[in-house]
């Protein structure tokens, strides 16, 4: 990994060697508090269902028949396995553009 944001007493932000960010992003936080917070996906990175950055929201709603539209309009869904976790998908134009795993008591960010 490689650390792209000093979380002082805070959360940082990591990158992974093989699927870095663009400048202002991260894709990994990891806090003081919960250890590893969450991970936000880069291309090529699938869940274990088969979804990845492209996929239809018909494909999402297949993989994961409970996700739900969330108020800040993000697609939230438990982790099959975890309940500790949640996967977040952003969708426009009918294709998610952006997903995350994250821990429920994640303390990095809103």
């Amino acid at each position: 990994m490689v650390k792209k944001l000093s979380g002082g007493s805070g959360c940082s932000g990591w990158d992974l060697k093989r699927f870095r960010t663009p400048k202002n992003s991260v894709g990994v936080y990891i806090s003081p508090r919960v250890g590893l917070a969450a991970i936000f996906a880069a291309k090529g990175m699938k869940t274990p269902q088969g979804i990845k950055i492209g996929s239809t929201a018909k494909q999402l709603k297949a993989a994961y028949p409970r996700v739900k539209k969330n108020f800040h309009g993000y697609y939230v869904t438990a982790v099959p396995g975890n309940k500790k976790a949640y996967y977040s998908f952003t969708v426009s134009r009918g294709k998610v553009t952006e997903y995350g795993i994250a821990l429920h008591k994640q303390d990095c960010f809103n």
